[in-house]
């Protein structure tokens, strides 16, 4: 009996249990308006706070090719929420263009549902990621 305590502990120590709290985030990005080239800026936000600010957890820039779809992937990304944000930067001056009435006139994506008539809120795009892989679907 006690070699077989022995054993048990000795394999414990030897292979722990695994308790992985991260996964990959793919980031699917479709209906990229190809037309326009371009870069396309993502930023991933993981406090409420820091939501549209330029304290985001990660980010990236890829440039617009002839593909309307383009995937992302984000490794060691840990389990709790997010919020995730794109803009197509048409003329490469590196910001969001707005007309005189507020509304956007360059492309745009996030996760969730944002509201189409007001600017975004963290509560309406933030979305829980916890799995190991997990795909964000970003519509332009």
């Amino acid at each position: 009996m006690l070699c077989i305590a022995f054993f048990m502990a000795f394999n414990l120590v030897q292979n722990p249990v695994s308790t992985k709290n991260t996964g990959e985030m793919k980031l699917q990005l479709s209906n990229v308006n190809v037309n326009n080239k371009g870069v396309i800026y993502i930023a991933i936000y993981n406090k409420k706070q820091d939501f549209m600010t330029r304290n985001f957890f990660k980010s990236t820039k890829v440039e617009v090719g002839e593909d309307s779809s383009i995937e992302l992937v984000f490794d060691a990304i840990p389990y709790r929420f997010y919020a995730v944000t794109a803009y197509h930067d048409i003329n490469a001056n590196q910001q969001m263009d707005f007309n005189e009435n507020g509304m956007p006139i360059e492309d745009y994506a996030m996760s969730g549902t944002p509201n189409q008539m007001g600017p975004p809120n963290w509560e309406q795009v933030k979305f829980e990621f916890k799995d190991e892989t997990q795909v964000i679907n970003l519509n332009f």
